[in-house]
This record gives C-alpha cells, sequence and structure tokens, in this order.
C-alpha cells in the first residue's frame, strides 16, 4: 500500500463527468410515473426506522450547513525549471550531461486543494504541501468569488501552513469555522470531510472514525504524526479542507489517504490532522510566521520487550520511549537523564513510544520546564528539564536547519568512534535544507567539499561564507552504514 497526499494536479486531464441527460437521450427511456397501485402501508416499526433515518440526515445537513461557508478551494502555481532535450545529447556518459549545459525552459505548474477560514481577520488553515513552493496562490469561496492569498507560515513537521486573504478586498463576507475538541472524539464517532476533491469544490462525504494516533511515517523521518483515520471519502483535492464533528466543528483537516499504487483512488483510509496537535501551531504561525520547538538532547528508541528485559525491568507492560544516549551538555543531562532511563510521562502525559515522546516535547517552547517521569532499574523518578533551542548558537547552522554538538574523547569512546573530531548531528529542522540533503539526527558530519570538520564551529565558520545557493558536499557517517556523501544547497535565508 502507498500514502499519498490528497491535493489535486492538473484537473482537466483526469476526471470525465457525463450528464445523466446525455445517458438517456435516444434510449428511449420511460419516465416513471406515479404508482397506480394502492399505496403500501408502513408497519409501526419501519415508520420509526424511517424517522431516526431522516433525523440522522438532518444532523448530517446541520454540519455541512455550519461548516460549508467556511471551506475554500485554493489554488497554486508556481513556475519550474524543465531540462529541455539537447540537440547533441551525450551519448558516451551514462548519467547524461556530465556539465550540466543542457538548456532549460521555464514551466508553469498548477495544483489545488482545499482550506478553512480560521478567523474573520482573513486566516486560512490549510496544508503545507498544498503551498509549498507556489509563488501565486488564489482562493475560491464558496459563492464562486476569488481573492488572492499570501502565505503566513508553514511547518513541514505537522503539514499545517497558514495563508491570508485581505477581507478588505474580498468581496466575501469571510465565515470562521467553529474549531472543535479533537481529543473527545472517539472511534466509531460519525464525521464529515468537506472540499475540494478532483476539483469538485464544496464537496461533503461522511464516515465514522476508523482509529486515532496513526503514525505513517508520510510526513518523513522528522514529521509529528497523530493522525485521524476515517473512511469518509478524500481524495486528490481535499487536503487541507476540514474533518468537522456531526456540530460541524473543525476536528481536523484532512492531509492525506492510502491507496493501492500510483494513480490509485480512494480505498477508505483516509488521514486528517487532529485539532490537539496543531491548534499551537496555527497560534504560533499567526503570531510569529514560524514554529519553535525545544529539544532536550537524548537519542530514544522504543521500549521493546527484549530491551526491557535486557535492562532487568521485571514489569512486561511497561511502555516508554528508551534513552540511547544522552548529549554532553544538554537540558537532559542537566537534569540528571540518564542513559538507559525509559522516559514514560512529560508533564503528567503518559508517551507510550517515541512518536508519543516527540509529540509532547514538540509542545513546549524552549525555556520553558517539563517534568519527566523515567522508569530507573524499575523505580520511578521525576527529572525537572528546562528545554533548550536546538539551533540558538549559531546563526549560519541555524540557516541550514541545524543543531550539532562537537566530537570530544569520551563522545568518541560512547559511539565507538576511531577519531576524536567531527561534528554530531543533534537536530534536523524538518523541511530545511540539511532535511532536504537527507542529513539526519545522529549523522556525524566529518568533511564538507574535502575539507575536514574538526567540530560545530568550523562547519559554522565554513557555512558562514558560503554564498546563497551554493552546493556544498557533506561527507557523514552515520551508523554502520559507512560514510555517505550528501548535496546541501545553501538557502537564501535562515529557512523558517
Amino acid at each position: 500500500m502507498h500514502f499519498e497526499r490528497s491535493e489535486s494536479m492538473n484537473f482537466r486531464r483526469g476526471v470525465s463527468v457525463w450528464s445523466a441527460a446525455a445517458l438517456l437521450a435516444g434510449a428511449g427511456v420511460l419516465w416513471a410515473g406515479p404508482a397506480w397501485a394502492g399505496e403500501r402501508e408502513v408497519s409501526p416499526e419501519a415508520e420509526r426506522a424511517i424517522e431516526h433515518a431522516e433525523s440522522l440526515s438532518a444532523a448530517f445537513r446541520h454540519a455541512a450547513a455550519v461548516i460549508r461557508p467556511s471551506v475554500v478551494q485554493i489554488r497554486s502555481s508556481r513556475t519550474v525549471q524543465v531540462r529541455q532535450r539537447s540537440p547533441f545529447p551525450f551519448e558516451g556518459f551514462p548519467f547524461g550531461d556530465p556539465f550540466g549545459q543542457t538548456p532549460q525552459r521555464e514551466q508553469r505548474q498548477s495544483g489545488m486543494g482545499s482550506g478553512v477560514v480560521t478567523h474573520a481577520d482573513g486566516y486560512i488553515v490549510t496544508n503545507n504541501h498544498v503551498i509549498d513552493g507556489a509563488d501565486e496562490l488564489v482562493v475560491v469561496f464558496e459563492d464562486g468569488t476569488e481573492a488572492a492569498a499570501t502565505v503566513v507560515g508553514a511547518d513541514p513537521q505537522t503539514d499545517i501552513a497558514v495563508i491570508r486573504v485581505d477581507p478588505e478586498r474580498a468581496s466575501y463576507a469571510l465565515v470562521p469555522a467553529r474549531i472543535g475538541d479533537s481529543d473527545r472524539m472517539l472511534v466509531g464517532d460519525w464525521v464529515l470531510a468537506v472540499g475540494s476533491p478532483l476539483g469538485l469544490e464544496q464537496s461533503v462525504t461522511a464516515g465514522i472514525i476508523s482509529a486515532t494516533g496513526r503514525q505513517t511515517r508520510i510526513l518523513g523521518q522528522s514529521g509529528l504524526e497523530s493522525f485521524i483515520q476515517t473512511d469518509a471519502a478524500i481524495n486528490r483535492g481535499n487536503s487541507g479542507g476540514p474533518m468537522v464533528n456531526m456540530r460541524g466543528e473543525v476536528i481536523g483537516i484532512n492531509t492525506a489517504i492510502m491507496t493501492t499504487g500510483a494513480g490509485g483512488g480512494n480505498v477508505g483510509i483516509g488521514f486528517a490532522i487532529p485539532t490537539s496537535l496543531f491548534g499551537h501551531v496555527v497560534a504560533q504561525l499567526i503570531d510569529e510566521g514560524r514554529v519553535t520547538r525545544g529539544f532536550i538532547g537524548v537519542r530514544i528508541s522504543d521500549l521493546t520487550p527484549d530491551a526491557a528485559s535486557l535492562l532487568g525491568l521485571s514489569d512486561r507492560t511497561l511502555r516508554g520511549a528508551l534513552v540511547v544516549d544522552v548529549e554532553p551538555g544538554s537540558p537532559a543531562e542537566s537534569a540528571g537523564v540518564l542513559q538507559n532511563d525509559v522516559i514514560v510521562a512529560v508533564g503528567g502525559e503518559k508517551v507510550r513510544d517515541v512518536g508519543e515522546l516527540r509529540l509532547a516535547l514538540a509542545r513546549i517552547r524552549p525555556g520553558e520546564q517539563a517534568l519527566l517521569e523515567v522508569v530507573r532499574e524499575g523505580e520511578r523518578v521525576g527529572l525537572e528539564v528546562v528545554v533548550g533551542d536546538p539551533e540558538s548558537e549559531h546563526p549560519a547552522l541555524r540557516r541550514v536547519g541545524l543543531a550539532l554538538s562537537d566530537i570530544d574523547a569520551e563522545t568518541a569512546r560512547r559511539l565507538n568512534l576511531r577519531q576524536n573530531w567531527g561534528a554530531q548531528v543533534t537536530h534536523v529542522r524538518a523541511g530545511g535544507a540539511a532535511d532536504q540533503a537527507g542529513i539526519a539526527q545522529g549523522d556525524i558530519i566529518l568533511g564538507i567539499n574535502n575539507l575536514r570538520v574538526r567540530d560545530a564551529a568550523s562547519l559554522a565558520s565554513f557555512l558562514e561564507r558560503a554564498r546563497p545557493g551554493m552546493a556544498l558536499q557533506i561527507d557523514v557517517m552515520r551508523g554502520d552504514r559507512g560514510m555517505e556523501r550528501k548535496v546541501l544547497r545553501v538557502p537564501d535565508t535562515d529557512g523558517r
């Protein structure tokens, strides 16, 4: 099975719609008239069932009527460079033009998604992948009127973005949606999904919540996921549209579907980002244009039964995140966190695995305190940690979305390294230049453009001199996979 973002591209090529009139033309169809036979009596039981079904239909109509004025279609466009076929191909080279001289031309690409108005002053919530890379955004309201929109901010780690239209210039009276509490929704509850699947604006589908807290890895290694799973039909173009409860309150943002393969459609499994996850993200994006998250400086893994047995933990039902390593000088080390501790709660909120720990820590901003509950040699211990900012030290590292620590003799011994120089990656900002280059937390950077990286400061110094747009060759060592070379392209700004 494949996971697929549910935005729509190039709608005109994708769908053919036939009218009923066209199908009936010339077919000699007889229109149904009234039944001349006597009407059948409806039993009391059937009448009660019909009344129940009609009341359910009324509830669906109410929820749809409440949310539809707040739902918008988002049309995006961007200019891309397309490599043309050279009249003099480099036939002797198996990988094409070795000099990068093949002519290119500009081409406009268009996309389509959905969004929901959340504030009367023009703020609209959608998915990051709906607007990512777009240089022009047009919002289409319920009545068909259009307005230009600008990006306020985006957060690739949750796939949430906020755009804005100027309410003074929009002829449509903005209707903010009601925001509900996704934590109160249970498996089996009815939900509606609203959006523009395949360009069909203001479409409403219904289903139930199939599961909560789903982690699909569709957002990548650094993504923060806790999806609501539903069987309500979600298709391309639904991305960014709201999922609502029966009161018409937004409890999620439709984001992805599971398909059977390339070009596959909905198979009854869709995913939405819950309000409990994106509420604080939207607030930060509106206030600051970016999302700031803290870190505590640990490498973690899920606590497996085998790991619990090796640690001598007798409680076989124990769930949590196992501390594999503690970064020297980190907030976790200052708080007293030790290797082989099992983190089971943050701020009183239980964590059962790495994903839940990352979600809990993501809600805490740098400088704030958090109470960690750990299991150490079978005993529960409470530790106060002051959450740090992973990108506070070097502006040049922040520019590419990296946080590093030095490889000293103690770190080299702990990691079983032959050398005591280099820089270990302690944090990678999702969507940043380093993330796009394939650099991951835990990697050890040893070289840049064939020069040795002795420590974090030397790498930062090199990056400070790098011009925007430069492609840098980064040599990294990852676990037992040996040396790998990544290509990092220097961004124009700090990438926030």
